[in-house]
């Protein structure tokens, strides 16, 4: 840095302190929309070469580098008014008034055996969903396998939930009973 000159630093250094981030985004945003909608389009906008032109001539390498304020009128007919990124979404947005879903898209591996674990999930109600899994393997080998611990997960989860409303309630029956004594 010692060899350049200090005009040239201070002239960069006043280019770093005028450049505004926020700005900057939302042209490059601009930017890239005019560029999708370019691409995209089925008709033909740029077919004229004075187009062509006037398209290249909408960035300059000194905009690119202290940008200025860029019309929309500039995009020379591809699109007038806030442009609107995004295009490039290929999911669905989630539909937020969408209940959950409750149905199963598979039969559960698990339901011939549940009343077995469900008993030694109340014998012992610590136990884990990969113990579970692990006697059922050693008793069962040709039904059950390693990667289903996840489903077995959620059940016994969905388990404990239950469990622990089934408490709630007796404990709320038993707090009236006490009380009307």
């Amino acid at each position: 840095m010692e060899n350049i000159d200090h005009r040239i630093k201070d002239a960069l250094n006043e280019q770093y302190d005028r450049l505004d981030p926020v700005d900057l985004l939302a042209k490059l945003e601009t930017l890239q929309s005019k560029l999708f909608n370019y691409a995209w389009s089925r008709s033909t906008i740029l077919a004229t070469p004075e187009r062509l032109v006037a398209l290249n001539n909408l960035i300059t390498i000194p905009e690119l580098i202290c940008p200025n304020d860029i019309n929309e009128s500039d995009s020379q007919g591809l699109g007038a008014g806030k442009a609107k990124l995004h295009h490039d979404r290929h999911t669905k947005k989630a539909d937020k008034n969408k209940r959950p879903r409750d149905w199963r898209t598979r039969t559960d591996p698990f339901e011939r055996v549940w009343d077995e674990l469900k008993l030694k999930l109340e014998l012992n109600p610590e136990q884990t969903a990969k113990a579970l899994l692990k006697g059922l393997i050693t008793k069962y080998p040709a039904d059950f396998k390693p990667g289903q611990i996840r489903t077995l997960q959620r059940r016994v989860s969905e388990w404990r939930g239950s469990q622990l409303d089934h408490e709630t309630r007796l404990r709320e029956m038993m707090q009236a009973n006490e009380a009307k004594a």
